[in-house]
């Protein structure tokens, strides 16, 4: 059970880390004057979300899956706006590495979801062998 947690755990960081250089670098590439206070915001937030979810699911709360799933789609439509954001406005190694991590962070926000699933059910197996 410890391991699943703790590949959660993972998965979650990997989507923060992956999320928030994806939009830094679509956003200050493409704006020829960034407010770096709106990117640190929408970094901050996605990392206070997805924590709430974690903690959330880890300690079995009511809906915490729902709850991770509706973030996990959210933040996964935010990586195709980050792709289609670099698209317009940046070309050359910098909209290859926005698609990549972009891509990358929809997959992993899918490994998130199942893991996500399989620490619930985990935990609810061990909950009902006491």
């Amino acid at each position: 059970m410890k391991s699943n947690r703790q590949n959660l755990s993972l998965l979650v960081v990997l989507v923060v880390i992956l999320f928030a250089l994806g939009n830094a670098i679509a956003f200050v590439l493409g704006n020829s004057h960034p407010d770096i206070s709106s990117l640190v915001r929408s970094i901050v937030f996605v990392a206070a979300l997805y924590g709430w979810a974690l903690v959330r699911v880890l300690g079995n709360k009511l809906f915490a899956l729902p709850f991770l799933g509706f973030i996990d789609f959210v933040y996964a439509v935010g990586f195709v706006s980050n792709i289609s954001v670099a698209m317009m406005k940046i070309s050359g190694f910098a909209l290859g590495a926005v698609v990549a991590m972009s891509i990358l962070g929809i997959i992993l926000s899918v490994f998130t979801f199942i893991a996500a699933k399989n620490v619930i059910s985990t935990q609810s197996v061990a909950h009902s062998n006491n």
